[in-house]
């Protein structure tokens, strides 16, 4: 009977998840079903530290100001990140660490390595990396095609060609958009990409040009800076980051599309350059309500003086329906 009851104990502790404040409920269930997450680790020494300074601060060039808010994440990232990488390193875990909002992802954490994460001082919370469905876009009367790139009807709606008039294209502006991608090659988004090595990033697979095996991103991205009378802000250029792999979007490659589009890199993650920063980023993605996981990320646009937009969601118009981000309440 001693026997039978210590080898149940051990079954038990096998399958039970590492129980923890520190632990969302999301993990905490994931935990129970299976050995393994991919996780988001937070670190206590939060951001808002060092980014409160920059509210207060004037800057000659707005690239002096983008340079300033990345270097003084990376360097505060690099001193509180440094144990736990090297415990992690020494674990063979697969990790990528980001300085945008002092946080680390880990690919497939056992529940052993989770727990002792989740013991550590320097550690506030871990979440489950999770994937955030795309909203399917509201289905529209169908429209037949200006055949003289004419404004379309909701270009009209809205009155954009108004503000053309007065002489507000959008030109002089970069537009990021971080989303399924783009597909580059598509008449209406083709002539108003950056181009260059700062353009697009894939935190996916790293592919080297835009691409979008969606369409929502293409669609997306043509709204704002688009030819052909689809654009509102056709004299625009805009630049990409994949945040969504298809037809949902990883937490992971979201927080590393935040951190690109505030400093920029070649396609493979080398060679950053934050002067090639866009002036506003737009995020047609979201999910649930109430979700705080982007909000260092939100604080560090601000910051460097890249204005963020959010969708709401298309599920309304009834109460509870506004989707996170783009519920937070605060804009600092």
């Amino acid at each position: 009977m001693k026997l039978l009851l210590i080898a149940l104990f051990a079954v038990h502790a096998v399958l039970a998840a590492p129980s923890s404040s520190k632990l969302n409920p999301a993990l905490q269930q994931e935990l129970i079903e299976n050995n393994f997450a991919n996780i988001i680790i937070t670190m206590r020494d939060r951001t808002s530290s060092v980014l409160s300074q920059f509210s207060r601060q004037s800057f000659a060039t707005r690239a002096d100001r983008l340079n300033s808010v990345a270097s003084a994440l990376q360097q505060h990232a690099a001193v509180s990140q440094a144990n736990i990488l090297e415990s992690l390193a020494k674990e063979n875990a697969v990790f990528t660490s980001f300085w945008v909002s002092n946080q680390i992802s880990v690919k497939g954490a056992s529940k052993s390595l989770i727990s002792n994460l989740a013991s550590r001082e320097d550690v506030s919370n871990i979440f489950l990396d999770e994937e955030i469905p795309m909203d399917k876009p509201i289905d529209a009367h169908p429209v037949s095609r200006s055949q003289n790139n004419e404004p379309e009807w909701g270009i009209q709606n809205i009155e954009a060609p108004r503000a053309w008039g007065a002489g507000f294209t959008g030109r002089g502006a970069i537009i990021g958009t971080v989303d399924t991608g783009v597909r580059a090659t598509h008449e209406a988004v083709r002539d108003t990409y950056v181009g260059g090595e700062y353009g697009w990033y894939d935190p996916y697979v790293k592919t080297q040009f835009p691409n979008d095996q969606n369409g929502h991103g293409t669609h997306t991205t043509a709204n704002i800076a688009g030819t052909h009378g689809v654009g509102v802000a056709h004299g625009a250029r805009w630049m990409a980051c994949k945040g969504c792999a298809s037809s949902s979007c990883g937490t992971a490659e979201l927080i590393a599309c935040g951190q690109f589009m505030i400093c920029p890199t070649k396609f493979d993650g080398t060679g950053q350059d934050c002067s090639k920063a866009p002036h506003v980023v737009s995020n047609s993605w979201g999910g649930g309500r109430g979700n705080t996981f982007y909000n260092d990320v939100i604080v560090a646009y601000h910051a460097a003086g890249v204005v963020p937009v959010f969708s709401i969601g298309n599920t309304g118009p009834a109460c509870s329906t506004a989707r996170s981000p783009g519920d937070r309440k605060s804009v600092v």
